[in-house]
């Protein structure tokens, strides 16, 4: 959604427009900074540099995003901090991000975004990028873990309410670091980066990963494209590969983290799959033991009524040898079907899914759910 643009205000007698509104005085803000910054940056310029960046300046747009969901049966073993998508008997909010973006037409660009939760947890994600040209861009700052192809896609995105627990599981959501990532031929892309997680434990991490798209992009959504998109009715396909190894300056532990996935679109079907594994190395008395955390997951979409209503479906198989999150360790298998209601396509969306989970190791959990999901993308 583009912000409204700036208002025609009384003339100031530098021939400038006086902010009229908030929107205004945000950009009014942000060109100033970039005047001071381009004074600082490049000393010896004359006055019209500075001037020249700031017409530069692209503009600010914003999106907002509101996930609101309410169960409609949980079994007595549901517990959310289990995975399981469990509310109160009232209608919670699961979900709500909000993200500003912008630029400048020579190729710096920024973005910042906030995200609330249902479980009251705050996330954050800022940064900025530097596009010399397609194929090689800096980023430096708080992305979407770029190992897979799956892992790439924002909540908003999927085809499902939710994401996979192999996820969380597996592989962190996001990064902060600096990365170099890239575009080639429309077909070949590509991420490489150092991600500093926590200096002064000695962690270190690096990532890395590599995907192509042989007879084209992809749509930016796992569901794939709508009927008058661009791709509808041509076939397209993904292939993903990546990795993120982690270490200790000290030598006590190493994470190392691999995936790899497909995506496959075609009019109003998709298809999308993977493997992914988290081997843990830790020390244990003189020796090293390495656990395993590991699974697989598909997921299929297909519209039955064009652009209206999809018909979703969904399977992953878990292994836990160490478990990174409160679950039970052991494995489990997972299936959800649902129907996804489309307002307007991406405007509005309403999910009625079921899910059932069942547990591989120990005691079958009654951990079933039905559930309703409302997402509002603005």
């Amino acid at each position: 959604m583009m912000l409204p643009t700036h208002s025609q205000g009384r003339k100031s007698d530098f021939g400038a427009d006086i902010p009229r509104t908030g929107n205004d005085i945000i950009e009014a803000v942000i060109r100033s900074l970039t005047c001071c910054l381009a004074f600082v940056l490049l000393p010896s310029a004359p006055a019209v540099a500075a001037f020249d960046i700031a017409k530069a300046l692209q503009p600010v747009r914003g999106l907002a995003y509101l996930d609101v969901g309410s169960s409609v049966y949980s079994g007595t073993d549901s517990d959310p901090f289990n995975g399981d998508p469990t509310f109160s008997a009232s209608t919670l909010v699961r979900d709500f991000s909000l993200m500003l973006f912008g630029g400048f037409d020579f190729g710096l660009s920024w973005w910042a975004r906030t995200t609330l939760r249902a479980d009251h947890v705050i996330l954050g994600e800022a940064g900025l990028a530097l596009e010399v040209f397609k194929p090689l861009v800096f980023v430096i700052g708080r992305i979407n873990n770029p190992v897979s192809l799956t892992t790439r896609f924002s909540n908003e995105e999927l085809g499902l309410a939710e994401p996979d627990n192999l996820v969380y599981v597996t592989q962190p959501r996001s990064v902060t670091g600096l990365l170099v990532r890239g575009t080639a031929w429309g077909r070949l892309s590509y991420a490489a980066g150092y991600v500093p997680a926590d200096l002064k434990a000695g962690e270190r991490t690096f990532v890395a990963s590599l995907s192509i798209s042989p007879l084209g992009p992809t749509a930016n959504r796992e569901y794939g494209f709508f009927s008058n998109e661009e791709g509808y009715d041509q076939v397209r396909f993904a292939l993903g590969a990546g990795g993120m190894i982690t270490w200790f300056h000290t030598g006590s532990e190493t994470y190392v983290r691999t995936t790899a996935d497909c995506l496959l679109q075609y009019k109003a079907f998709a298809l999308s799959g993977g493997y992914s594994r988290l081997r843990y190395y830790h020390q244990r008395g003189s020796g090293f033991l390495a656990d395993v955390n590991h699974g697989g997951f598909a997921r299929a979409s297909v519209f039955v009524v064009p652009d209206v209503l999809r018909l979703v479906a969904g399977f992953e198989y878990l292994d836990f040898d160490a478990p990174m999150t409160s679950w039970a360790s052991g494995g489990e298998a997972v299936i959800n079907v649902g129907l996804v209601l489309h307002v307007r396509k991406d405007l509005l969306r309403v999910h009625l899914e079921y899910r059932h989970r069942h547990e591989l190791d120990g005691p079958d959990l009654q951990n079933d759910n039905v559930f309703i999901a409302v997402k509002l993308l603005l």
